[in-house]
């Protein structure tokens, strides 16, 4: 009797005399008996392969410590793995019963729950369960928190298969690839947010333990080479962003080093740290007619408290007490009275969406116009919104609400820790003096207007200390934002809203697969990072209909008071001047509310492609210093 074939008849009738035999040779001739009865499957005959999946529960035992026969095996194991997926992939369509593809499911499940327990400590076994869980991180949290903690105590988790054996890897490339297909689908090329966090996640996946084989990257490499062939090419530009996305992917996956300089990031991200000469030209039209733009509207004593060092002065107060009336105004810089909106400078804001603070300032519009005729600066009269609120002392009832367009003079311009000293000490004037004491009591009325979550203050919190001068301006913005969401939405008018949600649905879901994990053996780490996935505060985003702001206890949320940094209060200023303070045409809602919807997917789509360039900017810059 050949040796195959009593090994075989043992480990069928009687395993425990197999005790004896040398494990590396037994361990070849169980696979070489797996292998032959993979080649000859046939969909139609009636299988008995109990005993296949008993050889992979015994195959981790005999393999364990054993590297050089890992590594005999390895390659036969990941061949026989895509003869699998071959076969699940090829099932007839006129199966008379599902038996035999189910075995083959079943089998593919065993080979890599096998492999796992050969390369790592004791992983849980696969279970569709434990598949949505890490479907769930990838591809709907889309969450590079829980994918690297999972990949860091649980590295076994990236070389998963889903049912029809298809790996992590492949799946996450495909998903790479469909963003990349839609980043090339637009004239002017669409969001990169998908683009730039599957890149990620396939960095994660490298960086981690994967155990991938020449034939599998190969796959990958085939199928970016194939995507590549069938792009239909819109530009140069188009034809340039494909090359440098598809190099990019295949520099992972061959695990080549490319050195991703700031110039790097800043063409990956899209970020343009410099204006074209276009800009320029407009900008300084603009500047050289805006020098003197005539006398002041209003005689208020407007001032100004900022962080230090502001460049770009976009809001201002004032405020006066007389008859038991808080008369609060919030002054607003006012880009549209210098940029048409049909303006490229415009344009160019909207693309940008905000100015991002580094060591450097990347701003939304040229210094020359944000730092200088557009900025709220001391001695100098600038356009503004102004929003006026009469406030009741006693009850604390806003009394009159008012939006204006003006011209003012800006009194003077302090720093948040000069409200504080002269709030504590006082000062020589007495203009400035009384405004920092009627600002200090109106803010407490103010703040009662919303209630701050305290996740929500925590996950927003800059690394500078809280002034009480800039808690003051905090108050009056939020309400400034809060009372022109609530006009509008009472109105029905079409409006730019901040809103700020808790997708209640998906963290059911979350709480029925953490049930059902429950119930089964080995999943405490599986449930520790659900708890981690449920704890994840949600981000507060646009949207044309107001959702109110969880974060702020708001039921109305807007951003109209940093126009000068944020593109969506530029929106939110078109929307007042058309629907608020001037008269308007059908022509003209249908124009506003298609720039609105632009500018709401816009700024969404690149709030994650901005974080992503901050967070790799300040890596790269804390490496430069070392070196």
């Amino acid at each position: 009797m050949e040796y195959q074939e009593r090994v075989i008849n043992l480990f069928k009738n009687d395993p425990a005399l197999l005790k004896g035999y040398k494990k590396s040779k037994l361990a070849v001739t169980l696979v070489e008996a797996i292998e032959k009865e993979i080649i000859e499957f046939d969909y139609t005959k009636k299988l008995n392969w109990q005993y296949l999946f008993d050889i992979f529960n015994q195959l981790p035992d005999l393999m364990k410590g054993n590297i050089t026969l890992q590594l005999e095996l390895n390659d036969k194991l990941t061949y026989m793995h895509n003869m699998l997926r071959n076969l699940i992939h090829s099932k007839p369509s006129n199966l008379p019963d599902e038996d035999n593809y189910n075995l083959l499911k079943q089998l593919i499940e065993k080979m890599e729950n096998c492999l796992l327990r050969i390369y790592y400590d004791s992983p849980a076994d696969y279970n569709p369960d434990k598949e949505e869980f890490i479907e769930h991180i990838v591809f709907t949290a889309k969450s590079l928190t829980c994918l690297k903690v999972a990949c860091s105590k649980y590295p076994y988790i990236i070389n998963s298969f889903d049912e029809l054996g298809i790996p992590l890897v492949e799946r996450v490339l495909d998903a790479y690839l469909m963003a990349l297909n839609n980043y090339l689908s637009k004239v002017n090329l669409g969001p990169l947010d998908d683009l730039l966090y599957y890149d990620e996640v396939m960095k994660v996946i490298f960086a981690g333990k994967i155990k991938i084989d020449s034939y599998s990257r190969e796959r990958l490499l085939t199928k970016i080479k194939d995507f590549v062939l069938r792009q239909n090419i819109l530009s140069p530009r188009h034809k340039e962003k494909l090359s440098f996305f598809a190099n990019n992917i295949i520099n992972t996956i061959m695990e080549t080093y490319q050195e991703q300089t700031i110039d790097y990031l800043s063409y990956k991200c899209e970020i343009h740290t410099k204006f074209k000469e276009a800009h320029m030209l407009e900008a300084n039209r603009i500047y050289m007619t805006n020098k003197n733009i005539g006398p002041a509207s209003s005689m208020r004593h407007i001032i100004s408290f900022d962080c230090e060092n502001a460049k770009e002065i976009d809001d201002c107060l004032s405020i006066s007490l007389s008859d038991g009336i808080y008369h609060l105004g919030v002054h607003i810089a006012n880009p549209s009275a210098y940029i048409d909106f049909n303006s490229i400078l415009m344009d160019e804001a909207l693309r940008r969406t905000t100015s991002i603070y580094l060591d450097q300032c990347i701003p939304m519009f040229p210094p020359i116009l944000s730092e200088n005729v557009m900025s709220l600066n001391k001695n100098a009269n600038r356009y503004v919104h102004s929003y006026y609120f009469d406030i009741d002392a006693t009850t604390h009832e806003l009394c009159h609400f008012e939006i204006k367009r003006e011209i003012v003079t800006i009194y003077d311009n302090l720093e948040n820790k000069d409200f504080d000293r002269i709030l504590k000490r006082g000062c020589n004037d007495p203009i400035l003096e009384n405004t920092v004491i009627l600002l200090n009591k109106v803010a407490e009325i103010l703040k009662q207007a919303y209630s701050l979550n305290a996740i929500y203050a925590k996950v927003n919190a800059d690394d500078t200390p809280q002034t009480q001068g800039g808690s003051v301006v905090e108050s009056a913005m939020i309400y400034t934002n809060l009372n022109v969401a609530k006009l509008f939405s009472e109105r029905e008018l079409p409006f730019i809203y901040r809103s700020h949600t808790v997708d209640d649905c998906q963290i059911q879901e979350l709480n029925d697969l953490q049930n059902r994990l429950k119930k089964q053996k080995n999943t405490s780490r599986f449930i520790n990072l659900l708890n981690l996935l449920k704890n994840q505060y949600p981000r507060a985003y646009y949207t044309r209909e107001n959702k109110g702001h969880f974060g702020l206890g708001l039921e109305y949320y807007a951003h109209v008071t940093s126009p000068l940094r944020r593109a969506a209060d530029n929106i939110s200023n078109l929307c007042i001047d058309t629907f608020l303070l001037s008269d308007y045409t059908k022509e003209d809602m249908k124009r506003v509310i298609a720039l609105i919807d632009e500018a709401i997917e816009t700024i969404n789509t690149k709030r994650k492609t901005i974080e992503y360039y901050e967070e790799e900017y300040a890596l790269k810059k804390i490496l430069e210093n070392k070196q």
